[in-house]
């Protein structure tokens, strides 16, 4: 015997459906590690962030950095060099998968151009943390990065 579908089947099996979207939406999101294994330490150190991103906005002529081709091309102003920039780093930091972060030292060409071979990452959303050191004044940019 079939029975038929009643109107209170279907609204049951409607909420079934919204609890099952919400939970599978929660869970995707704690997956997610935004959070850092020395949030603490990181805390303390963060006005000298906020001082480096000031130093960053100040720029007259900012870094240009694109995505294309599978690289990551990162192009400075004039005023920042081979020879000026003490240290610095790009980071490609995944906030789905902390396993998937890298780091690369700025290594500057003789056309103050940096090139990052994108190939070897996962694709998706990454945030694109650029840090470096001009004398003694750094500078910091952080930006949403599509690979």
């Amino acid at each position: 015997m079939l029975k038929k579908i009643t109107f209170g089947h279907t609204m049951m099996l409607v909420l079934v459906l919204y609890m099952a979207f919400i939970l599978s939406f929660v869970f995707r999101i704690t997956l997610s590690e935004l959070v850092a294994d020395d949030y603490y330490s990181q805390e303390i150190q963060y006005q000298s962030v906020i001082d480096s991103k000031k130093n960053y906005n100040s720029l007259k002529n900012k870094p240009i950095i694109t995505s294309i081709n599978n690289e990551i091309k990162i192009i400075f102003p004039l005023e920042f060099n081979v020879k000026n920039i003490n240290k610095g780093t790009i980071e490609l930091f995944r906030p789905s998968d902390a396993k998937r972060d890298t780091k690369f030292p700025i290594l500057l060409d003789d056309n103050n151009i940096q090139r990052i071979p994108t190939l070897n990452l996962l694709k998706g959303k990454y945030y694109f943390i650029l840090d470096w050191l001009t004398g003694n004044k750094r500078y910091y940019f952080k930006t949403k990065l599509k690979v």
